[in-house]
């Protein structure tokens, strides 16, 4: 190898080294800038005007509109069931027979009448057993239609009003609802379990809703318009609520006021405005003041 080559060689060396020291200069220089990009990354969404309802969610069991037990009126042995169950009977029908004889002595039948008119519900006596007026041997109940029965925490049951609409639904037709109203109030707080009592009349055409069935209830309370935002986006501090707003690049920090909520969104009655830029994901570790980044989906 000759003096020529060997200087070419170390100067293509020479070459090599200053350009991968030069790159890798730079390569430091970008990490350091983006290590220096102390911005929290945020999502936003503009505040705007809305509508929201409050409601209440239960449950209770629904019931015959009319229900009522029948008694015998004379002790002796059932003879026969007259009606069968989910049978129509009439107000004064006969629905079952008494054997009233004892050793010695002999009694006519006794029949057993319906005290209302309805659909016969339940026996509670087969022939052969003894029955007396103090036990009723069946139910009749009305059923064209039903009630939704639900208790309700105090705070809730005051917020409770004759003729507020609900919404019912059962497991045996989860994708049906039914809808009707509040038409009883109870006059009293159950003071072991401090809830109140109210009813729900449904229309039942057809017979669809059972007496006894657990039913999911959805109360409506109010519909307003106003600033309504995601629940998420708000914070609770202690007694004072506060979301962050995106102003020059920093998260700035507001004090609201809310207003009636459901299980997405809540209502806004001041501390913010209309087109406000509202971070709805990445607030909780905020401070007032602190960089952020927006991210842009």
């Amino acid at each position: 190898m000759n003096k020529k080559t060997i200087i070419w060689i170390v100067a293509g060396l020479l070459v090599c080294i200053v350009g991968f020291r030069i790159i890798t200069s730079k390569g430091k220089s970008k990490t350091a800038g983006a290590d220096t990009d102390s911005s929290k990354p945020v999502y936003t969404q503009k505040v705007a005007w809305g509508s929201i309802r409050s409601e209440i969610k239960t449950t209770g069991n629904i019931t015959a509109f009319v229900q009522a037990d029948i008694f015998p009126r004379v002790p002796g042995k059932l003879i026969q069931n007259l009606v069968d169950d989910g049978s129509y009977v009439s107000d004064n029908q006969e629905i079952a027979l008494i054997d009233r004889d004892e050793i010695g002595t002999s009694f006519t039948t006794a029949t057993v009448k319906s005290t209302i008119s309805g659909i016969l519900l339940k026996h509670f006596s087969e022939p052969g057993q003894k029955v007396s007026p103090m036990a009723p041997v069946a139910t009749v109940g009305r059923i064209d239609k039903v009630k939704a029965v639900i208790n309700l925490p105090e705070a809730d049951f005051m917020k409770l009003k004759r003729g507020l609409r609900a919404v019912v639904t059962v497991d045996s037709y989860p994708d049906r609802k039914f809808t009707g109203e509040i038409t009883m109030l109870g006059a009293q707080i159950d003071v072991m379990s401090r809830t109140g009592q109210a009813e729900i009349t449904l229309d039942n055409s057809g017979y669809p809703l059972k007496p006894g069935m657990f039913a999911s209830v959805e109360i409506g309370l109010a519909t307003r318009s106003g600033l309504i935002v995601p629940v998420n986006a708000v914070v609770e501090d202690g007694n004072a609520k506060k979301v962050f707003v995106v102003e020059n690049g920093k998260a700035q920090e507001r004090v609201v006021q809310a207003g009636i909520s459901d299980d997405d969104s809540v209502e806004i009655l001041s501390g913010i405005k209309a087109g406000d830029e509202l971070i709805t994901d990445g607030q909780r570790k905020l401070k007032n003041d602190d960089a952020v980044r927006v991210v842009t989906q």
